[in-house]
């Protein structure tokens, strides 16, 4: 592991340890749910542009930077895909807000940063069910 490897390691687990919250992944496939995680991540936002009949249309998102490795569901490490959704936990567990793993304008629905250390995750934030 090189200089630039090892300050990319230590920037994402700073991150996740002094500004991430705790959230629940739910993999989803064909509307069945396969199972869920409970993993740090850090919130953000991030917007995309999409332009269609000359209209250009502003999309705000939630995405979520976390530990690819931690995102273990049945055993293996998953990636994220559209489907999936995720919901933000309080303190106590709480569910605060419930978000769907989006893609827009051709960009998958996340990104590697930080050399791999860092897995983030575009989502939409979503009605809550009663």
């Amino acid at each position: 592991m090189n200089k630039l490897d090892r300050a990319a390691k230590r920037l994402a687990k700073t991150v996740l340890k002094h500004g991430s919250v705790v959230i629940r992944f739910h993999q989803v496939d064909n509307e069945v749910e396969l199972g869920t995680v409970d993993i740090a991540a850090a919130p953000g936002d991030g917007t995309f542009e999409e332009e269609s009949d000359g209209l250009v249309q502003v999309i705000e998102t939630s995405d979520w930077l976390i530990d690819p490795q931690a995102l273990i569901i049945a055993g293996s490490v998953i990636v994220p895909s559209r489907g999936d959704w995720l919901a933000e936990l309080d303190s106590s567990g709480v569910v605060v807000e419930e978000y769907a793993v989006a893609a827009m304008a051709g960009v998958p629905p996340f990104e590697k940063l930080s050399r791999g250390y860092l897995l983030r995750i575009h989502s939409l934030r979503r009605k809550m069910s009663e």
